[in-house]
């Protein structure tokens, strides 16, 4: 009889050690800057963290049972296929890219992901996705090398004629990626 109590006290003790790792694992994932995501080998997301929604606006549910192609725009469709038939062709290779993706309200977002396959893996048979917004760190990149370049070409030259052409020239299409 004591025996039977042993173990029925060892397996409550285990349980209680088990929901207590599932609190931990749930606080760590529920709370991460980054969202996390399984997608299925056809794309689909079949999980993502509430993260997402700090990221691209959509709450969980609204991207489950959805393609993941169906957040990039139009004209990195076939980059990312690519880089998402690399990664599919070779279990535990893990890639890690920048890209962009459309935010909820339309909006452009920059995101760096690392995506590995764990396909091979019977306990979780998917992709396994990380990503988090990198946007303001691409403007400031882009910012940094447009500021390179006037600076460029404020140097290259004492004409200021030649100097204002060439600046406008660098100005205009700044000015008007602002507008659209």
């Amino acid at each position: 009889m004591s025996t039977d109590a042993g173990k029925f006290a060892a397996n409550a003790s285990l349980k209680e050690v088990f929901q207590q790792s599932e609190k931990l694992f749930r606080a760590l994932i529920e709370n991460s800057s980054d969202a996390i995501a399984l997608v299925s080998p056809d794309g689909i997301f079949t999980y993502i963290s509430p993260s997402v929604t700090k990221i691209l606006g959509f709450r969980p549910e609204e991207l489950l049972g959805r393609n993941t192609l169906n957040l990039f725009p139009p004209d990195q469709l076939a980059t990312a296929l690519e880089k998402f038939e690399t990664v599919a062709k070779t279990p535990g290779l893990t890639v890690t890219v920048e890209h962009t993706c459309i935010h909820k309200d339309g909006s452009i977002r920059w995101l760096e992901t690392t995506v590995t396959n764990h396909l091979d893996d019977p306990d979780i048979q998917a992709f396994v996705a990380n990503f988090h917004n990198i946007t303001e760190r691409k403007q400031a990149e882009e910012t940094e090398r447009f500021l390179a370049e006037v600076s460029k070409v404020l140097t290259s030259s004492l004409d200021y004629k030649t100097t204002l052409s060439n600046i406008a020239q660098l100005v205009v299409p700044q000015l008007a990626d602002w507008f659209i």
